[in-house]
Formats: structure tokens, C-alpha cells, sequence
């Protein structure tokens, strides 16, 4: 073991003193170079090369294949003494020897592990053929390269596929020529077919046509006689009508005349007094809209109360409901244990009068149980319509509706209808409500126009204005987003190309990669703002502000945004930059959208 040991560090001394450039391999050239030094007799270049490629991972030589290599290097060494010494007997102390004897040397040094695929592939690379000989360069690689058995195996395996394979193909092509004999058979049948028929269908087609032409003359005849009456008629109508048109004008002219001085004298009398109510109006107005924002609240304030006091009331109607339902519920399993008891004495009754007073009790108890079962459903209704509740109500109308199934007489069918009515504009004021909550356009409107159509505009006008308000701001950033994504390449690069900008172009643009995620110590310095201009593709600056979402922004960032900007206005930044003022509007819509979602 200590012996190995020295011959490995002996070893890598030799492969650091050879890796000049500490590269950490070495190449063929300097392996060759080494081997050379070693051993007295010279191996070839590519036998070097092809023990590289037998031995290590690359083409080149790591420190762990160092000494594997030299050993295969050492086996083709001691291979090419024992070979060169035949070649030269086979080729009569010349240079070369014929593809021929080649082949014998080769399946001599191979033996048994001999490939004639490999023989094969050899004899195609030679760049010379024909009359030329081999020489032993050319040669000695491939006697050295010599095959292990699951080569072999492998190979054998291949070449027996291959011939499975051809018979195969010849199987189909036989099956092929067969199908294509049978194809080619029935279509000559299905035309002989075809042409007898076609023979009868022509002669058909020729009697029917001989009709047809028959009848198309007779029906040419009566349609110009009908087109002259109708022609004739027409030419009639026609004179009526101008006439009565003439006498139209005629009347709407003198109307229009007699409306004209009418209304110029009316117009007179209202200028005169809408310049009185104007002066009048104008005083009232603010005294009117004091009063109106006092009412408002007012207003508001006791539809609070009223709604509170309605949720209450209901609250108490759906408990004394519930209360009604639990007793009913009670009285239909007695009513329903009662019908058991007089199904047991009918089966028990012996006598007819006795199965006849058995059977009257029996159908007066299931009577009761219709009765009590519809009662119960009814408060169940009565409950549930009172709760304005959807878990409520959808169990309460499916039980109600398996009563109407069992056609039970006392059932409330107008309360039914009202639950059902109830539920549905409970459900929509709730898809409503989800899609405000979302706050996107296409749900939005989609949510107000199901409103529209269920026709609930009244009973949810409070959900209907909050989310009409919604609509409108939320399309009103859309429109800022797409004037940003509208701006020309020549403005863009107006903003770029500044190289000290105002101040208020350099504020908004630092707003405006805020929204878009980059912090202000990196857009502090102009070279950096523009280099965030100018990235194309995924990283452009239209498609960011395309794909941003004012839920993703921070209300810190807002905040910032706000005090960044509250020292101009949109006439101020316009005056300065068109195009900064269209990302200036889009920051503050994006900073209204975020704190709107965030309160």
C-alpha cells in the first residue's frame, strides 16, 4: 500500500512537471511528448490520441486518468512492436501491404472479436482505394483498437434486427400488393356499377326534364301576364302617391312656417325669463347645496337606522318562523306516527265494519300529515325569506319544491315563488359584490348587465352605484394605461435623449419605475432612468406599464409617490414634457386604483 502510494505521488509530480501552463490536463501532443521520453521506441500520435479517447472522459487528460492512460498507452506500445514486425513480413519488406492482407492481419491480431462492420467502416475512411496499399500509420490504430465481447454481442444483436426488419418490410410490402389487387377489383365493379346507373339516371333525368320544360312554359306564360297586371298596378299606385306626397309637402311646409314664428316667438319669452331665473338660481345654488349635503347625511343616517331596525324585525320574524317550522316539524312526526298506529289496526281489523272505521282513521292521519308536512315547509319559507340568507333559502326552496312534486294542498306556492325570487337577487347581489371586489372591467360589466337583466336595478341600486363608480374609474385608468402604450417611439426617445432633464421630467419618471417596482436609489441618477428606457422586449417600458397591477404596489411606495409629485400639476409637467405628462396622469391613476383597493 505504501509503495502504491509513492507511485501515485510519483506520478503526479510527473503530470504537474508536464501541465506547464496549470491548466489541470494535458493535451495529446504532450502526452506524446512524455511517452516519447519513457520509452525508447516511438508511438504514434494517434495512438496516443485514440488511447485518450479509450481512457478518458474528453480529449484531453485529467490527473485522476493520468496513469489508466499511460497503461493503455504501454499496452499499444508493446501491440505495435509485435505488429510492425508482421506488417513488414506481409509486405515483403516494403511499405505498404495489400486491403487484402490487411483483412488477414486484422482477423489474425482480433481473433474471435473480429468485426466485419468495423473492417467495413475502415476500409470506407481510407482516402485512398482501389490499386494503393495500406501502410502500417494507416493501420495500426484500428489493430490496436481491438473490441471486447459485448461489442460483439451488441453488433450480432443489430445485424439480426436488421434482417427481422427486412423480412418484415417484405411481409407488408406482399400484403400491400395484395390489398392494392383487391382495391383495384372492386373499384372496376363499383364503376361498371356506376355506369348503369348513371345510364338509367340520365335517362330520368331526360323524361323529368322534358316535364320540367313543359311547366316552366306554362309558368312563364302566366308570370308575364301576372308581371303586366302587376306593372299596370304599380304605375297606378305610383301616380296616387305623388299626389298624395305633393299634398303632404305642401301642408308640412305651411306647419313648419306657422311652428317657426311660433317658437321664435316663444324663445323670445323664455330668454327673457331665464335670464331672471338664472340671477335667482345662481343665488339659491350654494344655499341649496348646504342644504342638500345636510339632508344627505340626514338621509343616510336614518336609512342606517331603518335598515338596522329592518334587519332586526326580520331577524325576529325568522326566529318565530324557525319556532313555527320546530312545532310544525313535532306535529308532522305525530301526525305521521299516527298513521302508522291506524295502519297496524286496519291490518289488525277482522270484520268489514271494523277495517272500514280502521281504513276512515288511517286516510284522517295521513290527511293531518299532508297537512302539518306543508305547514312546516311554509315556516320553513317564511324563515328563510325573513333571514335573506342563501344557505337558508336554497334548502328551504328545495324542500318546498319536493312538496310541490307530492301536490301538497296547503303548500304556499306564492311564498315559494317569493323564496325563489329572493334567492336569485340575493345570488346576483352577491356575484355583484365579488366582482367589485375583484375590480376588473370584464367582470364588472358583465356582473351589472346579469343586474340589468334579472331586473333588480332597483332593489340593488346602492350595489348598482358603488359599482357603476367602480366602472367608470376603472376604465378611466385603463384609457391612461393605453395613452401610455400609444406614446410614439419619437417621444420615448425625446425622453431619453435628455441628458440633464428638467427637474419635473426626472421626478415623474422616478414615480413612475416606483410603480413599476425599482427603487428610488436606483433611478436617483439619470443614466440609470435612461437605461430603463431604453430595454426592448420583455423588459420595455410600454409592456411593464401594460402588465402592472395596482394591487402589487406598496402603500409605502404611494405615499412616496404623493410627496414626490405634489409640487405639480398636469398643465406644469405638460408645459415641460407631453410625454411625461402622460405618465405623470398614469402614476397618480395607478396611486388612486392602489389606495381605493387597500381602504
Amino acid at each position: 500500500m505504501a509503495t502504491s502510494g509513492r507511485q501515485q505521488l510519483l506520478f503526479q509530480d510527473v503530470f504537474r512537471g508536464r501541465d506547464k501552463g496549470f491548466k489541470g490536463y494535458l493535451t495529446a501532443e504532450e502526452l506524446w511528448n512524455l511517452y516519447g521520453e519513457l520509452r525508447t521506441g516511438e508511438l504514434s500520435l494517434q495512438q496516443v490520441v485514440a488511447s485518450i479517447e479509450f481512457i478518458c472522459a474528453g480529449n484531453t487528460c485529467d490527473p485522476d486518468e493520468f496513469l489508466d492512460c499511460l497503461k493503455e498507452m504501454d499496452r499499444r506500445y508493446a501491440l505495435v512492436q509485435d505488429l510492425r514486425w508482421e506488417f513488414c513480413l506481409l509486405a515483403n519488406n516494403g511499405e505498404t501491404i495489400s486491403e487484402s492482407q490487411a483483412l488477414f492481419l486484422m482477423k489474425a491480431v482480433h481473433n474471435e472479436l473480429f468485426s466485419q462492420k468495423r473492417w467495413d467502416q475502415f476500409v470506407s475512411k481510407r482516402i485512398r482505394t482501389g490499386g494503393w496499399g495500406v501502410t502500417f500509420d494507416e493501420i495500426e490504430v484500428e489493430l490496436c483498437n481491438i473490441p471486447d465481447r459485448e461489442f460483439i454481442e451488441w453488433e450480432k444483436e443489430m445485424e439480426r434486427k436488421a434482417r427481422e426488419e427486412a423480412a418484415q418490410r417484405e411481409e407488408e410490402e406482399r400484403k400491400r400488393k395484395e390489398r392494392e389487387e383487391e382495391e383495384k377489383r372492386r373499384k372496376e365493379e363499383e364503376r361498371l356499377r356506376k355506369l348503369k346507373e348513371e345510364q338509367i339516371r340520365k335517362e330520368e333525368e331526360a323524361k323529368k326534364r322534358r316535364q320540367k320544360e313543359e311547366l316552366e312554359q306554362r309558368k312563364q306564360e302566366d308570370a308575364a301576364r301576372r308581371e303586366q297586371e302587376e306593372r299596370e298596378r304599380k304605375e297606378a299606385e305610383e301616380r296616387r302617391a305623388k299626389e298624395e306626397e305633393e299634398m303632404k309637402q305642401k301642408q308640412q311646409k305651411e306647419e313648419e312656417e306657422r311652428l317657426r314664428q311660433e317658437e321664435e316667438a316663444h324663445l323670445a319669452d323664455e330668454q327673457a325669463a331665464e335670464d331672471e331665473r338664472r340671477k335667482a338660481e345662481e343665488e339659491q345654488k350654494q344655499r341649496e347645496e348646504e342644504e342638500r349635503e345636510k339632508l344627505e347625511q340626514q338621509k343616510r343616517l336614518e336609512e342606517q337606522r331603518k335598515l338596522e331596525e329592518q334587519q332586526r324585525k326580520e331577524e325576529e320574524e325568522a326566529r318565530h318562523a324557525e319556532s313555527l317550522a320546530e312545532a310544525a316539524a313535532k306535529a308532522e312526526a305525530a301526525a305521521a306516527e299516527e298513521v302508522a298506529r291506524a295502519a297496524e289496526e286496519a291490518a289488525k281489523a277482522e270484520t268489514e265494519e271494523e277495517k272500514r272505521k280502521a281504513k276512515e282513521v288511517e286516510l284522517a292521519a295521513k290527511k293531518r300529515l299532508r297537512v302539518e308536512k306543508a305547514k312546516k315547509i311554509n315556516h320553513n319559507l317564511e324563515g328563510a325569506i325573513k333571514s335573506r340568507k342563501i344557505e337558508r333559502l336554497e334548502p328551504a326552496i328545495k324542500e318546498a319544491e319536493k312538496g310541490k312534486e307530492d301536490q301538497l294542498e296547503e303548500l304556499n306556492e306564492k311564498k315559494l315563488e317569493e323564496a325563489k325570487k329572493l334567492l336569485e337577487q340575493l345570488q346576483t347581489a352577491k356575484n355583484l359584490n365579488n366582482a367589485v371586489g375583484r375590480r376588473k372591467i370584464d367582470a364588472l360589466e358583465d356582473a351589472m348587465k346579469a343586474v340589468k337583466r334579472a331586473g333588480y336595478e332597483v332593489e340593488l341600486a346602492r350595489e348598482m352605484t358603488e359599482a357603476s363608480v367602480l366602472l367608470t374609474k376603472l376604465k378611466r385608468l385603463e384609457q391612461l394605461k393605453k395613452e401610455v402604450l400609444n406614446l410614439d417611439g419619437r417621444t420615448i426617445a425625446e425622453l431619453k435623449s435628455y441628458s440633464n432633464p428638467p427637474k419635473a421630467v426626472h421626478d415623474v419618471m422616478i414615480a413612475t419605475f416606483l410603480v413599476l417596482g425599482h427603487p428610488e436609489k436606483v433611478t436617483r441618477k439619470w443614466p440609470s432612468v435612461q437605461a430603463l428606457i431604453g430595454k426592448t422586449g420583455k423588459e420595455s417600458l410600454k409592456r411593464r406599464v401594460g402588465e402592472c397591477e395596482a394591487d402589487k404596489i406598496k402603500p409605502e411606495v404611494c405615499s412616496r409617490i404623493e410627496d414626490l409629485l405634489k409640487q405639480y400639476d398636469l398643465q406644469r409637467v405638460t408645459e415641460v414634457s407631453r410625454g411625461a405628462a402622460v405618465f405623470y396622469v398614469w402614476v397618480l391613476g395607478m396611486v388612486e386604483e392602489t389606495k381605493a383597493i387597500t381602504t
